[in-house]
């Protein structure tokens, strides 16, 4: 209570899972969707999707906090939680949400020996089962790639570090598929940093872990399927066309589950919005067929969501 609904991501992230139980399931998705699309005026934005201004919707949520909430003291979780919600750094490709994609601080490396080290001393916590013993560390290190990736690695240093990351993208994808939500949500958030970089492959590598991600979106952890979402979304916004995109989105169409194909409507969106100005893509192969039969296999859909 007192604080403003953008003070910080940890904030903002529990007035938004409110605000999906509250005005109905989609509401979240509706925002993300909105800010991709539309230029962000505040008083507009808020009317145009609840009726209400964020203050007022803010300000129903504080009533139903109790009067006073244990707060989390720690340096580590305060530079990232309470970072205060740049709106206009979320239109750029991010997604606001819980478990939205926190910027990570850049971590240069200072030679190509220095980089092959740092990957060398991380790939034995990427082999086998996840354990007990290696979980943590998985962690830990999915965090420091993705300071990596934003450091200056990609550009500096690229074909040490394009060698780097595919020698670990197995230990990602692990990372992803990690039953622990935080552990999953961690490799979601490289996942995202990779495609907004546009780092050095990350077309092929993203043919590797996309299908590990549309399975995710089955998940029935509500988080673990909306970061997975949201990351095949900002996947899809920033790597280059590629038949695959569309099938891919096509076999989420014909998921058995409804989350999946709810989900492939947002990611058709997001894919021809992105290509609007070059149409003559999709006409390449079956991309145009594909497109038709998502279409309509979307309004026949027997889920009325």
């Amino acid at each position: 209570k007192g604080q403003k609904w953008d003070a910080g991501y940890q904030h903002t992230g529990y007035f938004l899972e409110w605000i999906e139980t509250s005005y109905g399931e989609g509401s979240v998705r509706r925002v993300n969707e909105t800010l991709m699309n539309k230029k962000y005026d505040e008083e507009a934005f808020w009317t145009g999707l609840f009726g209400k201004q964020v203050q007022e919707l803010w300000d129903e949520y504080c009533k139903t906090l109790p009067d006073e909430q244990p707060v989390e003291d720690t340096d580590d979780k305060k530079d990232e939680d309470e970072r205060p919600v740049d709106v206009h750094e979320l239109q750029k490709g991010g997604t606001l949400e819980k478990n939205s994609c926190v910027m990570a601080t850049p971590l240069d490396m200072a030679s190509r020996h220095d980089l092959e080290d740092t990957f060398n001393a991380m790939r034995p916590h990427f082999e086998d089962k996840e354990t007990e013993q290696n979980w943590q560390l998985r962690e830990k290190d999915t965090a420091k790639l993705r300071r990596i990736t934003v450091g200056n690695a990609p550009k500096v240093l690229k074909d040490t570090y394009q060698a780097g990351m595919k020698s670990l993208l197995e230990g990602i994808v692990k990372v992803i598929n990690s039953l622990r939500t935080t552990l999953s949500a961690s490799g979601c958030d490289l996942v995202q940093d990779m495609a907004k970089d546009k780092i050095p492959g990350i077309d092929s590598m993203a043919e590797i872990v996309l299908p590990h991600l549309v399975k995710l979106c089955a998940s029935t952890k509500k988080i673990a399927a909306a970061k997975a979402d949201a990351t095949v979304n900002i996947i899809i916004a920033h790597i280059s066309y590629n038949i695959f995109l569309m099938k891919l989105i096509w076999s989420a169409c014909e998921d058995k589950n409804v989350q999946p194909r709810k989900y492939a409507t947002g990611w058709l969106k997001t894919l021809v919005g992105k290509h609007r100005e070059n149409k003559a893509v999709f006409e390449k192969g079956e991309g145009l067929q594909l497109f038709e039969k998502c279409l309509k296999k979307g309004l026949a859909d027997s889920n009325p969501d």
